[in-house]
């Protein structure tokens, strides 16, 4: 991986990487999470709540501009 991306994804030689395609067809590759959840947080639902944040990351950023 060219050094640059891996600057970009915050990924250093060891760390795990997803590759995701999304709706448009394109690849995205991110970062493996590795946290220690609470007991009553199953990890599915904080991963689609990472989705659903970083697919409207845009959108946030305007609402905290207004």
């Amino acid at each position: 991986m060219p050094k640059s991306l891996a600057e970009k994804l915050n990924v250093v030689q060891g760390d795990e990487i997803e590759f995701i395609e999304n709706d448009r067809g394109e690849v995205v590759l991110k970062k493996v999470r590795q946290v220690q959840l609470p007991d009553k947080v199953r990890p599915e639902v904080l991963e689609a709540f990472f989705d659903v944040f970083e697919e409207d990351e845009g959108i946030l950023e305007d609402l905290r501009e207004r």
